[in-house]
């Protein structure tokens, strides 16, 4: 509990109004996204996660800022995840943030049509690094580490990649991430 202290003021700092859930339809070019954002409050968008900020979990709340922004939100965006400091995140304009949608569904169409080449903690350790060659190589630990429990251990994910390893074939062209502009696709800013 001592440890969450931090986070309990920052979000008691942020106001004690009752949050309500924000229901959406938002047209993009061949899709429909549709949803609940919550909780909003006065101050904006709470976001909270009890898991460490990694692939997944950048993800999903990237894409609940992003719908935020591309809502026409000025209100910030106030994020709690476990292991990082309280963040307050500005909405970018509503074009930007179609168009980084936009991306993403990009992405899930190729996703469609054949298996990604990451899952999410490797993805996301490649994008802190801007991709490169240490991203690569921060990727490519994940992909493996935990003694053989690495994301590509995962038996349904050599299943999916029908035996592709894009460590092992050394794909650094990755379909799916190279031409996604990943960093704006999970985060909307720097955190301020």
């Amino acid at each position: 509990l001592h440890t969450l202290a931090p986070a309990l003021r920052a979000w008691q700092g942020w106001g004690n109004d009752a949050g309500q859930p924000l229901p959406y339809e938002l047209p993009l070019e061949d899709y429909v996204l549709s949803g609940t954002l919550r909780p909003v409050h006065a101050s904006g968008l709470r976001q909270f996660s009890a898991s460490k900020g990694h692939g997944r979990t950048v993800l999903a709340l990237g894409i609940d800022a992003l719908v935020w922004s591309a809502l026409g939100e000025t209100r910030p965006v106030q994020r709690l995840v476990m292991d990082a400091p309280p963040a307050i995140l500005m909405p970018l304009p509503p074009a930007a943030a179609r168009a980084r949608l936009q991306s993403l569904l990009a992405v899930y169409a190729q996703a469609r049509r054949s298996a990604l080449p990451f899952m999410p903690r490797a993805a996301y350790a490649w994008f802190k690094r801007d991709g490169g060659r240490k991203g690569w190589s921060d990727a490519r630990g994940e992909w493996l580490k935990r003694e053989g429990y690495g994301e590509g251990q995962d038996p349904w994910v050599r299943l999916a990649l029908r035996g592709a390893d894009p460590f092992l074939d050394g794909d650094h062209d990755v379909v799916g991430l190279a031409d996604f502009d990943v960093h704006g696709g999970a985060m909307i800013q720097d955190e301020s």
